[in-house]
């Protein structure tokens, strides 16, 4: 058993507003928390404007659907990527991470945020990122940090490759190692690999957030990914992409959306110029289809639903001018057009309007 090495990074007071990279850490680590900032964006129709400052990208849900976060960097107070959070019901933003590296993945699991950061790799072996060392190997830790006591614990302790911080409905997982990395899941004694995932130094995965579908990329040629399924009762079917000649296993997108009991997974797929295709699979009825999608802020370069499927968050722009936004109904109502019925590789015996669920408030999530 692998377990997490949990070392207490010290408690800092809460900062009265955004700093500078070079007075960001306390004695033993990135200082905690900091409180909201003035930044308020504006709803334009159906969109609510997550974050439009400096270069914002790889959103995610929080368990509760409540926040937003996300990472950001190239700002006025700061050109490190750092981890954010944004409230929807008060439409706030507020920086989660004040670190001297630079922050790779973040989510919120449970009552906690989760980050992957370089910093204490940076303090502690210092040599590895030299450009004359001959070693490239980006070591990295995996941090918690409880928001209300103002505590964050680094659960590891420099010396692996850690990404693709992820959520399922009881699972917190991602990626470890590097020319056998494995997807790790988070327990209670520390941490365990999900076993039907295999090793790869190219693995990510998601899963079904309502139905418990897994789906994980890996490469299996140069100009090839192939996407796998696996089913809640373990059956598996794979996706072949092959339009992604040397391109990175990360600039595929793939993300469940569960349509009224029905799982949908949507891939985004880029061409050599990171243009990107949007594709549905629906693995009950093994066919894919083409969608079309207008989100009125530009090319879309991911896309991500809440756990009711009714909200989506869009990554627009090309970096480093990327921003983020959250459309309350119009995105699904245009994906569930395309989809239901359809003769084409369609969801059948959808029952529940749309519009009646997006009565409900953000609030009651």
């Amino acid at each position: 058993m692998l377990s997490l090495l949990l070392v207490a990074c010290g408690s800092s007071k809460k900062k009265n507003e955004e700093t500078s990279d070079s007075s960001s850490f306390s004695k033993d680590g990135p200082a905690s928390a900091a409180t909201a900032t003035a930044t308020q964006p504006q709803d334009e129709g159906d969109l609510i404007l997550v974050s439009r400052v400096g270069d914002s990208f790889s959103p995610s849900f929080s368990d509760n659907n409540q926040e937003v976060i996300f990472l950001s960097g190239d700002r006025p107070t700061h050109r490190r990527v750092e981890a954010y959070t944004f409230n929807l019901k008060e439409k706030k933003e507020r920086r989660l991470t004040f670190s001297s590296g630079s922050v790779s993945s973040a989510v919120a699991w449970k009552t906690n945020y989760y980050f992957i950061s370089d910093t204490e790799a940076l303090k502690e072996s210092p040599s590895i990122f030299r450009e004359d060392s001959g070693k490239s190997t980006p070591l990295n830790d995996l941090f918690e940090l409880n928001d209300e006591k103002d505590e964050l614990l680094r659960l590891s302790n420099s010396s692996d490759y850690y990404r693709n911080l992820r959520i399922g409905k009881t699972t917190l997982f991602w990626s470890q190692g590097h020319e056998a990395a494995q997807v790790m899941m988070k327990k209670d004694d520390g941490a365990l690999p999900i076993s039907f995932l295999p090793k790869s130094p190219d693995i990510s995965a998601t899963v079904d957030r309502t139905g418990g579908w897994w789906a994980w990329v890996q490469r299996i040629q140069t100009d090839k990914l192939e996407i796998k399924i696996r089913s809640p009762s373990g059956e598996t079917q794979k996706i072949a992409i092959d339009q992604l000649q040397n391109q990175r296993v990360q600039d595929l997108h793939f993300e469940w959306w569960n349509l009224e009991g029905q799982p949908i997974l949507l891939i985004l797929k880029p061409d050599m110029n990171l243009n990107y295709s949007l594709w549905s699979y629906l693995p009950n009825e093994k066919c894919e289809k083409n969608l079309s999608l207008q989100s009125g802020k530009g090319p879309i370069q991911a896309l991500v639903p809440s756990s009711k499927g009714d909200q989506f968050l869009l990554v627009t722009g090309m970096a480093p001018n990327r921003s983020i936004s959250l459309s309350k109904s119009e995105v699904a109502g245009q994906l569930r057009q395309q989809l239901v019925d359809s003769p084409e590789c369609g969801v059948p015996m959808i029952k529940t309007p749309l519009a009646s669920i997006l009565k409900e408030p953000l609030e009651k999530d």
